[in-house]
């Protein structure tokens, strides 16, 4: 099951100040417009609410009050799909370092833009397959990755990506301890024997062995 399971659906006066927006010089810098405060508000509330409080992409706390340490975050860029810029599937709530590390980076895998035959419009993507990293929408962070305390260990390939693109792993690259901490060759044999393990005997022995070794 996905982290997100509804998306915000815009309602008639948020179409409205929408469309009055598109009538001007329509570029993804019109997201700062000041009649589009309200619809961010509640943009943000609803995905609050939606991920519990939560990072998409870390899992760290947000705050429950402030706007300045929990972002509307757009998955695919507004700078580089300029279409999508409204799209609920493509929006969600981040906090304040992932934020400032994803920025607009390429999120998704190179394919030709689907066209809807009615409306002769871009459509999103209709699956998570496409993208490189997680995507709340479509993907269960837990399948992806493996948090221990401050360390995130990837599982699959979309783990990977979440993890360098969002440098999951910032506190210990931070404080100079992360290549020691993380590259260490015994900690990433228990974890791949972790990921790997069957049994939940061994798993439970494994992840006591995991959790002594970050201390």
């Amino acid at each position: 099951m996905a982290d997100i399971e509804n998306q915000y659906v815009f309602s008639t006066a948020d179409l409205s100040v929408i469309e009055n927006i598109k009538q001007g010089e329509y570029s993804h810098l019109s997201w700062g417009d000041e009649s589009l405060a309200e619809v961010k508000r509640n943009i943000r509330e609803f995905y609050r609410g939606e991920q519990r409080g939560i990072c998409a992409f870390c899992k760290n706390d947000l705050s429950l009050r402030s706007a300045s340490n929990c972002t509307i975050e757009h998955i695919i860029p507004k700078s580089k799909k300029l279409e999508f810029m409204f799209t609920g599937k493509n929006l969600c709530v981040i906090c304040a370092d992932c934020n400032e590390i994803k920025r607009a980076q390429d999120v998704i895998n190179d394919i030709p833009d689907v066209i809807d035959n009615i409306t002769r419009r871009v459509k999103y993507p209709i699956s998570g397959a496409v993208f490189k990293i997680v995507h709340p929408h479509y993907d269960s962070w837990s399948e992806h990755i493996l948090r221990i305390g401050r360390a995130y260990i990837d599982k699959t390939n979309k783990g990977i990506n979440t993890i360098l693109i969002c440098k999951l792993n910032r506190f210990f690259h931070r404080f100079e301890v992360g290549d020691e901490y993380i590259n260490e060759p015994d900690l990433h044999a228990l974890m791949e024997e972790y990921l790997n393990c069957q049994q939940p005997l061994r798993k439970a022995e494994l992840l006591l062995q995991i959790k002594s070794a970050l201390r």
